[in-house]
């Protein structure tokens, strides 16, 4: 269930525009529209007059007064597509030109349940639908989709804020569900229908709900949220969801304002376990409690509000937008942490797999949610911290060069790994309500990063990912007088080793001490001691 602070912390009056105000742009296409509609009814004087809306997200951006360019046309007695190819006949007539027809078939994956025509009217994307009913079953989350009223397309959306029209001929906000304008007033979340029902429908509305609430800062009535943790809902999630459509909207939350109240709502509504869904093979004693979700994230956006970061000496570069969502992705799959499981004689990360496979997101998601999930870094810091002089050059090296594929981001795996050490304080201060970053513990797990970072910086390898080996595979097979082959990458990992110890070598000295480090045919090659090569390379 929810907590206080999982709803927003004010959920205060919103600003809401008394009536829309058109720019220069939509009056012009509101104009064409209707001139349209009427000579459409022009050529069969029997048809019923067309009433043409635009609904749902413009409608609602354009009563808080945001500018919006989502613009989906709902018409009510023909098909898109059909007033598309209309509209684009009485501007060819007029002399005006119109970009290409395309038509966007059903596609449910994509939240696609009805086809649509989409098309370029002076300059902005339009969207033309009919408005529709939807009727659906227990086994899928795709809908018998059909020709429905004002008040029934209304009626079937996810929330009220989201069900509001613009008719286009009376230029009047139409709130056929009695509550959207309050509700947009308030600052409130809620569901046209019954929630139970509505998730029902569709368990995705859920996701949606929060990411809607986070978005814009919206309190959620109690009985969605009582209806979202309801365990039919959970199991028509399990049963009617596509893992794309988890996937899309978790990135959503990820890149939206409040990602840490997002995490927290998913956590409370006890959706975790179906948004991030462990691997069949990874036994559930192994993985950390939903609540580690809630306690990363909510750390990484304290430490990020507290202006530490440069205290602390990290990022000489800014963090951007894709830095931003991939720690809070990272941070939200914090009980996956350290988690591996075997699979064809493989140790694999569990967060990859979850990333991966639970969230279909993209493979390079996975590797670097697997690396800023990493435990290295903290191995070579707790060491580092325990040294009185620090480590040496090669091993703090590695911190930069082993953090593949994050590359000159290597500090984002710093930060991360921070953020998990303080994790587990807050988990031994009893969670969140006791935990301060001013403790004694805190400090401690501060002070080991503050000096791993300026011990790299003294050693100036901050830029060890950019050292390229002294020799490739040809030279080294060459040096030693053996065939190139799989065995060559064990030699470079040596030579980068070597390289980090010794910053101002030669290639001349290099071959030296491949040759003498190895011997004629290389039978000198050895395990490695690097950190990287202390646990497996998905740990």
């Amino acid at each position: 269930m929810q907590t206080q602070a999982a709803q927003a912390t004010h959920p205060a009056a919103q600003t809401v525009q008394h009536r829309i105000h058109l720019t220069n742009k939509e009056r012009q296409i509101r104009q064409l529209l209707l001139e349209t509609a009427a000579y459409i009814e022009a050529a069969d004087p029997g048809r019923e007059p067309i009433v043409l809306r635009i609904a749902g997200g413009w409608v609602r951006d354009k009563l808080l007064g945001r500018d919006s360019d989502d613009i989906d046309i709902a018409i009510d007695t023909m098909k898109g597509e059909a007033f598309a190819h209309h509209l684009k006949e009485y501007m060819q007539a007029k002399g005006l030109h119109m970009g290409t027809i395309a038509t966007i078939q059903v596609n449910p994956d994509k939240s696609k349940h009805l086809e649509t025509a989409t098309a370029r009217v002076f300059g902005l994307d339009v969207d033309f639908v009919h408005l529709r009913t939807e009727i659906y079953d227990d086994e899928s989350r795709n809908p018998v989709v059909g020709y429905g009223t004002p008040h029934e397309d209304a009626m079937r959306r996810d929330i009220t804020i989201n069900a509001l029209f613009y008719n286009l001929q009376t230029e009047q906000v139409e709130d056929l569900t009695g509550h959207g304008l309050a509700d947009l007033q308030q600052g409130v979340i809620r569901t046209p229908l019954d929630p139970v029902q509505t998730f029902i429908d569709d368990p995705l509305r859920v996701l949606r709900v929060i990411r809607f609430a986070t978005r814009f800062g919206y309190e959620i009535v109690p009985e969605v949220l009582v209806a979202a943790a309801d365990e039919r809902i959970k199991a028509a999630f399990s049963k009617k969801i596509t893992r794309e459509r988890v996937g899309v909207e978790l990135d959503k939350m990820l890149r939206g304002p409040d990602p840490v109240r997002s995490i927290r709502l998913i956590v409370d509504t006890g959706f975790y376990p179906l948004v991030f869904m462990a691997p069949t093979e990874v036994a559930p004693d192994t993985v950390g409690a939903d609540h580690l979700a809630t306690l990363a994230t909510h750390i990484l956006g304290m430490v990020k509000h507290h202006h530490m970061l440069a205290d602390l000496g990290l990022f000489t570069t800014a963090l951007d937008d894709d830095d931003r969502r991939n720690l809070f992705l990272a941070a939200s799959l914090m009980p996956f942490r350290g988690v591996t499981y075997k699979h064809k004689n493989k140790d694999l990360s569990a967060a990859r797999q979850v990333v991966c496979v639970a969230t279909k997101l993209s493979n390079m998601d996975g590797d670097i949610v697997q690396a800023l999930l990493s435990q290295r870094i903290r191995e070579v810091a707790i060491r580092n911290y325990q040294d009185e002089n620090g480590l040496d050059r090669m091993t703090l090296g590695w911190c930069s060069f082993g953090a593949r594929p994050l590359a000159s981001k290597w500090d984002l795996a710093v930060l991360m790994t921070l953020i998990g050490d303080l994790t587990d304080v807050a988990v031994g201060a009893g969670g969140l309500d006791s935990f301060t970053l001013e403790s004694q513990a805190a400090k401690d797990v501060l002070a080991t990063y503050y000096k791993l970072l300026a011990s790299i910086r003294f050693h100036q390898v901050e830029n060890a990912h950019d050292v390229k080996p002294l020799l490739d595979g040809k030279e080294i097979a060459a040096a030693l007088g053996i065939k190139p082959g799989p065995q060559i990458g064990r030699y470079l990992h040596h030579v980068m080793e070597w390289q980090l110890t010794h910053a101002h070598a030669t290639k001349t000295q290099c071959i030296e001490y491949v040759q003498v480090r190895f011997g004629k045919g290389g039978q000198g090659v050895a395990a490695s001691t690097s950190p990287t090569s202390q646990t497996s390379s998905t740990a």
